[in-house]
């Protein structure tokens, strides 16, 4: 026998014998007889998180990591060393592997599974099913305890986030230099602010609005120029409001009305045209999420989509008008700039306060939202993810902390991201997507010409 595996099986008894002294040395004979006992290379992998095998195994000698996948990304969250059991949970509960297991240095280790524990006696039996048992619920109750202590430090966090939030709210409305610019932006032109002020009243109904924009010779003259246009590449000519209506639809009519109402009060830059595009195709998809998960108004649903971005267009516009302040102005927070312009324009308040907290998915909870606003920045957030999806043709939403509780929010708990698309955004969308602006059909007919 080579002097190497003589050494081994001479430290592995030894080892046995002190990490099993309750045992006889014909139990221990046995166990030694029965198991593997396996070297590991630095880095190897002893076992995988979510793997079925439910192996246990004892460290020998050597260092094993434990690591956790997190956001995608394996993380280590504790260090065995020697007398360590690993695989205990699997073994005693029967589940799958709940961590992965590494070598950290050339490590050894002995493999007990369902075959060996058959082979031993029932007193050995005994004595190793109580031993991992004790260890499994103690590791469990190490776990449970942590996540408590998490889900304490976390809503401590979110609360401070919140707080420092709150208390850091720099009034934008007392700098001339934001409160000369917000001067110079023109208001929405009537055409467009009379419909977005009269369609936010819970009074209106649609029909109502849709007669507003019949009987208003700037709103049908844009309706038309507009749907005539490149910009929306339609096949045939079309001379008539109603016609219009019936080949669009309201819905679209109205976004499409709201859109260039805002982009005669823009500067006609290349910054403010990628916005534009932006905005309109969150609006469509907006709107489209509405619908399908039942949520909020729609029609309202899209006019935030349209005009969320407004503040990224008022700081375009300070970095235009001085450019020596740029990086201080990139830090300024466009959902407050967004509502203070659209105050401004006597929007209506459920607009203003909406927009103002857009900005929170991305660092704070549903419950931080107020209620009555919580669904539309839901929705607002859930489609900046899918135009995300749609555009390059992956979800890259595991990196969202709050991503699972806004899917909650609107009945989607179940869902990731891709398969909200398919789903529930696609079926709403494709039913009218001749009527989209084409850029945003472009943008769908490429998608799912993928699928």
């Amino acid at each position: 026998m080579p002097n190497d595996v003589i050494s081994l099986e001479r430290s592995s008894k030894k080892n046995l014998q002190s990490f099993f002294s309750k045992l006889s040395q014909k139990d221990l004979k046995t166990l030694y007889a029965c198991s593997e006992i396996r070297k590991l290379a630095t880095g190897q992998y002893l076992m995988k998180e979510g793997e079925t095998d439910q192996t246990v195994y004892l460290l020998l000698d050597g260092k094993l990591k434990i690591l956790k996948i997190t956001n995608g990304q394996p993380r280590e969250i504790a260090c065995l060393h020697s007398g360590d059991w690993v695989g205990e949970i699997a073994f005693t509960k029967k589940v799958p592997r709940t961590a992965s297991v590494i070598a950290g240095v050339p490590s050894r280790v002995m493999a007990i599974n369902e075959a060996v524990f058959n082979a031993l006696n029932a007193q050995t039996q005994l004595f190793l099913l109580k031993k991992l048992n004790d260890l499994a619920n103690e590791r469990i109750y190490q776990i449970l305890s942590n996540e408590r202590k998490l889900e304490v430090l976390n809503r401590r966090l979110i609360d401070r986030i919140h707080s420092e939030r709150s208390q850091g709210d720099v009034n934008y409305g007392e700098s001339e230099m934001i409160r000369g610019i917000i001067k110079k932006v023109p208001r929405l032109p009537a055409f467009a602010s009379t419909l977005l002020i009269r369609l936010s009243q819970k009074n209106t109904s649609l029909r109502e609005a849709s007669d507003l924009i019949k009987q208003d010779p700037s709103s049908v003259a844009v309706v038309l120029k507009t749907v005539n246009s490149p910009y929306y590449g339609l096949r045939q000519k079309i001379s008539d409001i109603n016609h219009a209506l019936v080949l669009i639809g309201f819905s679209r009519i109205y976004q499409l009305i709201i859109a260039e109402g805002l982009r005669r009060s823009m500067p006609n830059t290349r910054g403010f045209n990628t916005i534009q595009s932006h905005s309109v195709a969150i609006s469509h998809i907006a709107y489209g999420l509405s619908l399908a998960s039942r949520s909020g108004n729609s029609s309202e649903v899209a006019t935030i989509g349209l005009l969320h971005d407004l503040g990224r267009v008022l700081m375009l516009l300070l970095k235009k008008q001085n450019p020596s302040l740029a990086i201080l102005i990139d830090s300024l927070d466009h959902a407050r700039l967004c509502a203070i312009l659209l105050k401004e324009w006597g929007m209506p308040d459920i607009l203003v306060r909406s927009l103002e907290f857009q900005s929170y998915p991305a660092f704070l909870p549903p419950d931080t939202i107020p209620l009555e606003f919580r669904n539309n920045i839901a929705i607002l957030y859930l489609a900046h993810l899918c135009l995300k999806f749609l555009d390059e043709k992956s979800d890259t939403s595991s990196g969202e902390v709050f991503v699972v509780e806004y899917m909650r929010l609107l009945g989607w708990d179940q869902l990731d991201v891709s398969r909200l698309v398919l789903k529930h955004l696609l079926p709403t969308l494709v039913k009218g997507i001749n009527g989209y602006p084409i850029a945003f059909r472009t943008l769908l007919e490429k998608y799912i010409s993928t699928l």
